[in-house]
């Protein structure tokens, strides 16, 4: 064997041509297999692009690869014969080099080209790179649960890095989490929602970035945007919750579970303090109202999903550590009066407000209830204030259903079955911290003397709406009076 070899390396021109053809035999089936792989490449386009150029065929080293194979051979005649057996070593390091491309190659074809891509990603340093390939797996549809999943985990704990260094790193955690909240569309409502990657780590996200969204530093912009786009996903992730069947439960565990936890959570801003609550119940608020109505859970959401002590009565707002329900009393409150300062069509029922005002308020009498909103509400002047309330009906209140759960419907407190709706209703508007100066008794008593100048026929509806109402302010007047002992 060894005088084999000698008597080989000893040639110049046949063994020569031999090693040359070999390694042209390499590339000539390797071109046509990169030519084909990149244009059979439908989805992940970008992502693919980079894996097979950087991680397969790791494109910066081939031309390193080329040069052992072909540099060894421009000098093999000029060499001297140990020279030769030292250019053949580097010639088969070349070729072993370009063979493993081929067997990678192989392997991306035949194989699972997830695992290429999931130690890709992993792996990942080049910033341009990282913003492109993530762009290019989030924009993918269709991608099954289990792989969008894998990919969370690595996306996950490249926005965790990002997060704890600089500001340049920001905006790139920015960037990536603005392309995530583009496409969130394109993922599974279970990979939302259901597993336990997702949407637990997005929570945990918001409350990080919102103690340090107003903190005074040179990265609070990167901060606000960062915010921004989670509140936008946060938004996008409720809606898919509550208009897909079978999901909105363990939204609502996971989400009430996050929001109670740091309900308490307040950072100091000059005189006030802005608790974590003022921040997350608006977007969750907002949504809600948007989708409840049409939602095919909603009669489950409202009776068994949706806290008891977060729907709005007199005892939940007076307790100190509620603080979950005045946020969303505050809400409510907001929304509704644009609701009704905006309509157009002061009679035309408004179904929405009617669904959430019935049901966040489960102890009112929804018509009741309805009515001193609207009073309350309503750009009515002094003069016609009174004359409106009678002859306009609400547009809310009147035709709601409040929803029961007959499995609990006998479970009462002892207040609750003392008090009549009418009752609640009146205490809680009296209570309400931003329109206790409407109802003072000197205003309720001009409202009275107000309606008493109204003039209508005998067994009308306007002239039943006007006794009823003067009834209604009287109580309020009596429940203002102090308590005699």
């Amino acid at each position: 064997m060894k005088e084999f070899i000698c008597t080989l390396l000893a040639q110049s021109g046949d063994f020569l041509n031999i090693l040359g053809m070999v390694g042209m035999a390499l590339l000539t089936i390797l071109i046509p297999i990169a030519i084909a792989i990149f244009n059979s490449t439908k989805d992940f386009v970008v992502l693919d692009k980079n894996v097979i150029l950087d991680h397969v065929v790791n494109a910066r080293l081939f031309l390193v690869y080329l040069a052992l194979i072909f540099l060894p051979l421009l000098f093999w005649t000029s060499s001297p014969f140990l020279f030769r057996f030292l250019e053949l070593i580097i010639w088969g390091i070349g070729i072993y080099f370009v063979a493993n491309v081929l067997r990678k190659l192989y392997y991306w074809m035949k194989g699972n080209k997830f695992d290429f891509r999931f130690n890709y990603l992993k792996n990942l340093k080049d910033k341009k790179d990282i913003e492109e390939s993530w762009k290019s797996v989030w924009q993918t549809i269709n991608i099954n649960t289990q792989n969008e999943e894998e990919f969370f985990i690595i996306f996950s704990s490249v926005i965790d890095d990002l997060l704890k260094k600089m500001k340049e790193d920001l905006k790139i955690a920015s960037n990536l989490l603005e392309d995530f909240n583009n496409f969130v569309d394109n993922r599974s409502t279970i990979f939302l929602v259901d597993r336990r990657e997702f949407f637990p780590k997005l929570l945990k996200w918001h409350y990080s970035i919102w103690e340090k969204e107003d903190q005074p530093s040179h990265e609070r912009n990167s901060y606000s945007e960062i915010s921004q786009s989670l509140d936008s996903i946060l938004e996008k992730v409720e809606k898919r919750a509550l208009k897909e069947k079978k999901h909105s439960s363990l939204f609502f565990k996971r989400f009430v579970a996050h929001v109670e936890k740091y309900k308490e959570k307040f950072i100091e801003d000059k005189e006030n303090k802005k608790f974590y609550v003022e921040s997350i119940i608006p977007i969750f608020y907002t949504t809600f109202t948007e989708n409840i109505k049409t939602s095919p859970e909603k009669y489950n959401i409202w009776n068994r999903y949706f806290p008891a002590v977060w729907k709005i009565t007199k005892d939940n707002i007076q307790k100190q550590e509620n603080y979950v329900s005045r946020a969303l009393l505050k809400n409510f409150l907001q929304w509704a009066q644009s609701r009704l300062q905006c309509s157009t069509e002061i009679n035309k029922f408004d179904e929405v407000l009617d669904e959430v005002a019935s049901n966040l308020f489960p102890s009112v009498d929804p018509i009741l209830w309805a009515n001193l909103l609207t009073l309350l509400m309503r750009p009515w002047t002094d003069d016609n204030r009174m004359k409106s309330l009678v002859e306009q009906c609400p547009n809310f209140g009147f035709a709601s259903i409040r929803i029961v759960d007959f499995y609990k419907s006998e479970e009462k407190t002892s207040n609750e079955q003392m008090k009549s709706q009418k009752d609640l209703t009146l205490e809680l508007v009296l209570s309400l911290p931003n329109y206790k100066h409407e109802f003072t008794k000197e205003k309720l008593q001009r409202h009275i003397d107000n309606l008493k100048k109204l003039k209508y026929n005998e067994e009308t509806p306007e002239e039943d709406r006007r006794k009823y109402f003067i009834a209604i302010f009287e109580e309020m007047i009596s429940l203002l009076e102090p308590k005699k002992l």
